[in-house]
C-alpha cells in the first residue's frame, strides 16, 4: 500500500507554536534566572527577529501565499528591528504608549480579516 509523501504532512499534528512556546518560556525563564547577564538584552530582540524571518520564509513557501498568514512572522520581524534599535539607542521609546498602539493595530487587522472572511 503505496502512501503520497505529501499526505503525512498533511496529517501530521501541528507542532510548531507549542514548541515556540516552550522553547520561548524556557529562554525567558534563564533570562530572569540571569544566565544570559548584559547580553540578553541583544539576544532576545535578535531571536524574535531570525524565528519571525523563518517563519516568514517557511510561509512563503508554503502555497498558496496570502498575506493573513505573512502578518505575524512580519510583525516579529518588525518588533525585534524595533527592539535592536532601541537596544542601540536610535529609536527611543516608551511602554506606557507602545502597548497600546500595539493592541489597537492588532484589534484592527484581526477585525478586518475576520470581516473580510465572514463577507
Amino acid at each position: 500500500m503505496s502512501q503520497d509523501p505529501g499526505s503525512w504532512l498533511q496529517t501530521k499534528p501541528q507542532l510548531g507554536f507549542p514548541i515556540v512556546l516552550i522553547l520561548g518560556g524556557l529562554i525567558v525563564l534563564l533570562a530572569s534566572l540571569g544566565v544570559f547577564g548584559e547580553a540578553w538584552g541583544w539576544i532576545w530582540p535578535i531571536l524574535i527577529l531570525l524565528l519571525g524571518a523563518g517563519w516568514l520564509v517557511w510561509q512563503l513557501l508554503q502555497p498558496p501565499i496570502n498575506l493573513p498568514r505573512l502578518f505575524f512572522p512580519a510583525l516579529m520581524i518588525v518588533f525585534g528591528f524595533v527592539y535592536l534599535l532601541r537596544r542601540a539607542g536610535l529609536f527611543p521609546f516608551s511602554w506606557d504608549w507602545l502597548w497600546p498602539a500595539f493592541c489597537i493595530l492588532l484589534g484592527g487587522v484581526l477585525l478586518i480579516l475576520r470581516w473580510r472572511k465572514a463577507r
